[in-house]
This record gives C-alpha cells, structure tokens and sequence, in this order.
C-alpha cells in the first residue's frame, strides 16, 4: 500500500476515536498524532503512531 492512502487511513481512524488532533514529526517518514480530546469517556489522551517501513 502507497504511504499517502496509509496516512490517509490513519486520519480516518484518529477522527473516528478523537478530536482536535495535533500532528509532530516529519509526514513523510512518520504520522504521530496527539489528542487529549477522546469521544470515550475514561480515556485522557490518545496517541497514534505509524512509522514508514522502507
């Protein structure tokens, strides 16, 4: 699979489980994003990594 529809994927997943999203790194070698704006109750930060293999 191409990075750009992994990456993709990714955001669809960050907005299913979260809000307000906040993305570090370098996008074309790592997605990372941080959100302490979960839609489940409990749950105070969320963290999503992908990490590109080559």
């Amino acid at each position: 699979m191409q990075w750009q529809y992994i990456i993709f994927n990714a955001i669809q997943i960050c907005q299913e489980i979260g809000y307000q999203w906040i993305l570090t790194g370098d996008i074309e070698h790592e997605y990372n994003a941080w959100s302490n704006h979960p839609k489940t109750t409990g749950i105070k930060a969320i963290n999503v990594v992908v990490e590109r293999a080559y």
